[in-house]
């Protein structure tokens, strides 16, 4: 699968325990749109980002990986979020081609205080589990998905994250899979998932991507499905 080359294949680790962290992209059959990176900035912060690009086979391909390069370029430069979407899409939309666009969500954590920020461009929203299983929605009143229209304005908002905290970001082939009846697996289900946090985020990863995986046999997989799972130790 081209897309998965451009993913990473080892993550950013906290040189003194904070925060750990664990991702995987399930490719549907056809090339996907699915993407997730992670970039380390100065003073201990980290960035994440997850994706998913409309359409699929090569255009979305080629689309994602001038998306990761600019992605990349920008990010140490513009480290604020909504500035980075603002950046990144203004050279998309410069160069869209047939209407091809990018939900997306990038978020900074601050190594030193576990303060998050984090700017969304129509992507699901994250999801924060704290230590008693508690699940929250970290809604922002989205901004429009990158590279349809330049001149875009993105807010930002900002957590406080305390000692066991998830925050779990996934995209819609993991909420829009479905079963032989056609029901979709949705968020509640996740949240309903993810409200018994388990004992790290590698296992909270495979717990996910097990379940939709359950959840959606007998049934093709129509979508790439991609979680991110980050702990924040404190």
């Amino acid at each position: 699968h081209i897309q998965q080359s451009f993913m990473p294949e080892t993550f950013p680790a906290s040189p003194d325990g904070r925060f750990t962290l664990a991702a995987k992209s399930l490719a549907a059959s056809s090339v996907g749109g699915d993407l997730f990176d992670f970039v380390e900035l100065d003073a201990g912060r980290l960035g994440v980002s997850i994706g998913d690009v409309s359409g699929k086979g090569i255009p979305a391909a080629l689309y994602m990986a001038r998306l990761v390069s600019d992605f990349r370029l920008h990010a140490q430069s513009a480290p604020e979020p909504a500035r980075l979407l603002e950046t990144l899409n203004q050279a998309l939309a410069a160069r869209s081609r047939r209407g091809m666009f990018v939900t997306f969500l990038y978020g900074v954590l601050d190594g030193d205080s576990g303060r998050f920020s984090f700017a969304n461009a129509g992507h699901l929203p994250p999801l924060r589990i704290d230590a008693h299983g508690k699940v929250e929605r970290l809604e922002d009143g989205g901004g429009i998905p990158l590279g349809i229209t330049d001149g875009a304005a993105y807010g930002e908002q900002t957590v406080q994250l305390n000692s066991g905290d998830y925050l779990v970001l996934v995209t819609d082939g993991v909420v829009e899979a479905h079963n032989p009846g056609g029901e979709l697996y949705s968020l509640e289900r996740l949240q309903a998932l993810l409200a018994d946090p388990a004992s790290g985020p590698e296992a909270l990863l495979e717990r996910v991507l097990d379940d939709v995986k359950a959840f959606s046999s007998g049934t093709a997989q129509h979508d790439d499905i991609t979680a991110l799972v980050l702990k924040w130790e404190g």
